[in-house]
């Protein structure tokens, strides 16, 4: 998980006025999810919840991260790479984190190998 990545949906759904319950009926998530997502204590959250809450509190997926990563300069690195791709790279990163580890892994080889064949 992004770091202050709940804090941003914290500071989202307050500016919108909104209760965690509010938030949670909004999204069709639980109250307890949005919770542990405020609290940084949800270490793995799904890309489908996540687009439900980002829908549920007006902002497009791609303007969630943004805010998250400019909220800690660590990230200036991962921004500048993340704000240059299309939405449709974005999503297929996100499809990929979806895989577990060992098809992560295949999936990304196979993808390198494409790219180092087109280099020669």
């Amino acid at each position: 998980m992004i770091p202050n990545f709940g804090e941003v949906i914290r500071k989202r759904r307050k500016k919108l006025k909104m209760t965690i319950e509010q938030l949670a009926e909004k999204a069709d998530v639980s109250v307890s999810l949005i919770s542990l997502i405020e609290r940084q204590k949800l270490a793995d959250l799904k890309v489908s919840n996540l687009e439900r809450i980002c829908d549920a509190l007006k902002m497009d997926i791609t303007d969630f991260f943004k805010e998250s990563i400019d909220s800690n300069n660590d990230f200036q690195i991962f921004k500048d790479i993340f704000t240059q791709l299309s939405p449709s790279t974005i999503k297929l990163i996100n499809e990929l984190r979806n895989l577990d580890p060992n098809k992560q892994e295949k999936f990304s080889e196979g993808i390198l190998t494409i790219f180092s064949k087109d280099k020669k």
